[in-house]
């Protein structure tokens, strides 16, 4: 039951959401096609609405197309999400961890600017210091 005890999930909806989210994640890490990622971001999300993991997903996905407003939106679902539930769904990363790169997500939107390399990618969290 979700929303507040109004709403059944389905389990044929919770398992569609769970494998059209790990198809992308798979053919992420092994460096495949995931075969339209946005269309099946977007079904997972529409399927289980009350998981964040594909909306950050979609909105990093948005980031590197340059959707700006898409993908803040989508990096705001997800917090909203991630502070309604206390707990991550996929518990690859800590709760801790979906939460701060949904923000990462989130200011890079609004900044209207995402990395085109690999460095870039690994310095979003980077803290620089004046000299």
């Amino acid at each position: 039951m979700f929303a507040r005890c109004s709403v059944e999930l389905a389990a044929g909806d919770e398992r569609a959401a769970r494998d059209l989210y790990w198809q992308v994640v798979c053919a992420a890490s092994e460096g495949g096609d995931a075969g339209r990622p946005e269309q099946r971001l977007l079904t997972a999300a529409t399927r289980n609405p009350f998981i964040a993991e594909p909306h950050v997903l979609l909105a990093q996905t948005y980031l590197g197309e340059q959707r700006w407003d898409e993908a803040c939106e989508q990096a705001r679902a997800a917090l909203d999400l991630l502070a309604q539930w206390g707990t991550s769904w996929d518990k690859r990363l800590s709760w801790e961890a979906w939460v701060a790169w949904s923000r990462v997500l989130l200011k890079a939107a609004h900044e209207r600017a995402w990395p085109d390399t690999a460095y870039g990618i690994i310095s979003l969290g980077e803290v620089r210091h004046a000299v």
